[in-house]
């Protein structure tokens, strides 16, 4: 991961401060030690904080084309660089970098605002064409790499981290309600909406357009959706037979994990006792022709450890396996530099724990990691949906009795909510789906912070301390 800030005057006369776009940058040292770069222009001032990966030597920040009239700064990975490099190349484009962001420039300067439909990989990026007086502001397809952003007045402040914001001075850490809202609603920010108010983030799939106007007047904020999720309709699911889909999977998979082992430093790779990464690490290892190393967090005297069964499957690949300790002490102790980290409450305490075992792979001196996260909700692998798939056996007609269960199965785990508000969330969503009761016990803790005639002090004082954890953890980065 790099980091990426700075400010952009929508009026697109006022050069930027170049302190501030300086410190706005070093709040994010964290996430790029190795190099620094900055791009100042009347309109603009952003600067790029990078960890290399590929391109080590010569992939310094900004970016431009061949004329100098299109920079780029970004954080992230293209996949695969080296077919559109070849291929751009052939067209005539000269590259002056081994880096991959340089791609983006040469995609732009071939396709415009189509160069999106052109991408593979997780990004974060500010283009900035000097010729046409026009900002691009990026974000991958799934919300990968992060990307928020701030009006204040005529001026836009933008950051890979909330800390780069705050660190202009010019954005107040305010909480928005809305915003914890959210959180104890869906347990994750995917959204634009974010902890703070007047702070948002660049939707997955989207991007921010700014065009100066002529008359001084301020730009308007565009925002262009490129990509979206296209589910395909119940029962339309695919026309080929189990054979076929298994071995479209194998090929579309060892690709998958092919393009990611393309790095200029090491790599290694997380193991649970799961069959993800298991298989990850497995591919990786035959691919490279030799043991990847893992990395595996333990839960000592827990029904959730699962060391016996990552260490089986690191013995049978030949890794050298790392194990480390993470009990509820250590993700306790961790806890609050998670909230910093996260920028807002975090209800799944596991990424205490793998926030532990990035401490640990950074500090054997390792950048890049693969791992089998998500792989549970694109393959259905959680009970929940196995559950769902269960109930919907018995569903005759009109009559739903999966839906009947399922609100059944929500109230007894949140009395206090009523059946009317069930309903009200299943119309607006189509009906129940295999994480409904899932959302529904965690959403149950919202109340009590909420409703006023609900919330003890306590729970005031917890969520207060919460914020305020927030705040510090981003003037921390700031300093």
């Amino acid at each position: 991961m790099c980091g990426i800030a700075g400010a952009i005057d929508l009026t697109g006369s006022r050069e930027p401060d170049n302190l501030v776009v300086r410190h706005m940058a070093s709040a994010l040292r964290h996430r790029g030690p190795d190099d620094d770069g900055f791009m100042f222009a009347p309109g603009f001032g952003m600067g790029n904080r990078r960890l290399a990966i590929v391109g080590v030597t010569n992939g310094r920040q900004p970016i431009y084309n061949e004329t100098g009239t299109v920079g780029v700064i970004g954080n992230g990975e293209f996949f695969d660089y080296p077919e559109l490099k070849a291929r751009l190349k052939a067209k005539g484009h000269v590259f002056r970098t081994c880096s991959d962001t340089e791609i983006i420039i040469h995609l732009y300067e071939e396709h415009g605002e189509d160069l999106f439909h052109h991408l593979k990989g997780q990004f974060a990026f500010v283009l900035v064409d000097i010729q046409q007086r026009k900002v691009l502001l990026a974000r991958d397809r799934v919300g990968i790499c992060p990307l928020h952003w701030s009006r204040q007045g005529d001026w836009l402040y933008f950051g890979s981290e909330i800390k780069a914001l705050l660190a202009s001075h010019a954005v107040a850490p305010a909480l928005d309600p809305r915003g914890l809202d959210h959180i104890f609603t869906f347990f994750a920010m995917g959204t634009r909406r974010t902890m703070f108010a007047g702070i948002q983030s660049v939707a997955p799939g989207h991007y921010l357009r700014i065009t100066f106007r002529s008359d001084g007047a301020p730009a308007s904020i565009d925002e262009r959706c490129y990509w979206d999720l296209d589910f395909p309709d119940w029962g339309q699911e695919h026309d080929s037979d189990a054979a076929t889909l298994i071995e479209e999977f194998e090929a579309t998979f060892r690709r998958a994990v092919e393009i990611r082992l393309r790095a200029d430093v090491p790599v290694v790779s997380y193991l649970s006792g799961g069959v993800d990464s298991a298989y990850i690490l497995a591919m990786a290892s035959s691919i490279r022709g030799a043991p990847v190393p893992s990395f595996t967090v333990s839960a000592p005297q827990s029904v959730f450890d699962e060391t016996q069964g990552a260490a089986a499957t690191a013995h049978q690949i030949g890794s050298s396996q790392t194990i480390l300790d993470a009990s509820a002490g250590v993700i306790a102790a961790n806890y609050a530099k998670l909230i910093e980290a996260a920028e807002s409450p975090v209800l799944d305490t596991s990424c205490a724990a793998l926030l532990s075992l990035s401490r640990e792979v950074h500090k054997q001196g390792n950048k890049v990691v693969i791992t089998g996260e998500g792989a549970d909700e694109a393959f259905a692998g959680y009970l929940w949906f196995k559950w769902r798939e269960l109930g919907r056996m018995f569903d005759v007609g009109s009559f739903h009795l999966s839906t009947v269960l399922s609100r059944a199965v929500r109230k007894a785990t949140t009395p206090h909510v009523h059946l009317s508000e069930m309903r009200r969330i299943d119309d607006m969503i189509g009906g129940p789906h295999a994480q409904s009761i899932l959302y529904n016990f965690v959403a149950g803790s919202r109340h009590r912070y909420s409703t006023p005639t609900s919330a003890t002090s306590s729970d005031r004082s917890s969520l207060m301390w919460i914020f305020t954890l927030i705040q510090s953890g981003c003037a921390a980065g700031i300093r």
